[in-house]
């Protein structure tokens, strides 16, 4: 009796959400592996936070087939398998250990809720809302008019067989689109081997995280023994971190030199002409490129017809003309030549 019932309790605890025994080594290697290698997607979870979630029968399949403790790989062959080894042989198997991590809490299981036309209205603000039906409206009536031409022209013009092809490819064409969804807690916290959605919770730290951490801690340890430096290296420290102010200083000061010539030339040009002295100087490109070009300038007045000559090609210095407008243009000057000479 006694055996039994510590039978039963090792049973409920591993169907606990709360294991009391930790994850193996093997647990977390194949942890790891399903991180890395399942397809996963992005959604809002309860509309608050964007997290990623696979799809249960995905993750059995490729622990099946494609995974370093599935059945046809070199590692898990039953010859070469040794005792206690993991493979991977039966659905019922896989799941039945994707069901231990669960409950290790490496994913949860969600349940996928669509998104609708009205879920989204509710997102828009009210004085907004009318404009945006009238133009969905609108829309819609315009495909619809276009729709209706496009079958009227394809049956007078189209033969039987054209027609053929072309419901062919508006089969392959009409698919149904892909329908936006959102996750919520599912309350049976159970891996089943469907199309129900996983939401990852196993997040590790990368090795290089750990590597820029120790170097920020030797920094700042670095800049408390700042008075036990030598005497040169305090000097130079110092007017390195004198330079770099200047250098923001002036940054800064270009920026506001930047913002006063626009407002002054722009108020000055009657809200026509927009004048930006280093226009990246507070974009978010490279240092190099924040200071090129010097200037740039939209203008949106009126173009005076002086302006439009200079413009043409035309009459551009050292532009050379057509040879039959020089002949003309010698013609008419020799015969008044000749004219004045009779006169």
């Amino acid at each position: 009796m006694e055996r039994k019932r510590s039978q039963a309790a090792k049973a409920m605890e591993r169907k606990s959400m709360n294991p009391k025994v930790p994850m193996t080594k093997e647990q977390k290697e194949v942890t790891d592996w399903l991180k890395k290698n399942v397809p996963t997607k992005k959604t809002k979870f309860l509309q608050s936070h964007i997290v990623d979630y696979f799809t249960g029968s995905k993750a059995v399949d490729l622990l099946l087939q494609a995974s370093p403790w599935a059945l046809s790989s070199s590692k898990a062959k039953l010859e070469e398998k040794k005792e206690g080894e993991l493979v991977f042989q039966t659905r019922e198997q896989t799941v039945e250990y994707l069901d231990n991590l669960l409950r290790f809490k490496m994913f949860h299981r969600a349940k996928k809720i669509p998104v609708t036309q009205k879920d989204k209205d509710e997102k828009i603000p009210l004085y907004k809302l009318d404009r945006v039906r009238r133009m969905r409206r609108s829309e819609e009536e315009k495909i619809e008019k276009e729709k209706e031409s496009e079958k009227e022209s394809e049956k007078s013009e189209r033969s039987e067989e054209e027609k053929v092809e072309t419901g062919e490819e508006k089969g392959e064409k009409g698919e149904k689109k892909k329908r936006k969804i959102r996750l919520d807690m599912h309350l049976e916290q159970i891996y089943v081997d469907s199309t129900d959605a996983y939401v990852w919770l196993y997040d590790p730290i990368p090795w290089y995280y750990w590597i820029l951490g120790g170097m920020i801690c030797a920094v700042v340890i670095l800049f408390c023994l700042f008075p036990l430096w030598p005497r040169k290296i305090r000097h130079i420290s110092g007017w390195i971190s004198f330079a770099s102010v200047c250098c923001m200083i002036g940054v800064i000061g270009l920026a506001c030199v930047k913002y006063l010539i626009f407002a002054l030339l722009y108020l000055l040009s009657g809200w026509k002409l927009r004048f930006w002295f280093l226009p990246n100087l507070t974009k978010d490109v490279s240092f190099l490129c924040s200071f090129w070009p010097l200037y740039d300038y939209t203008y949106t007045g009126e173009v005076t017809a002086m302006d439009e000559e200079d413009d043409d090609p035309s009459t551009a210095p050292g532009k050379v003309q057509d040879d039959s407008d020089s002949n003309e243009s010698g013609k008419s000057t020799f015969e008044i030549i000749e004219k004045n000479k009779l006169e």
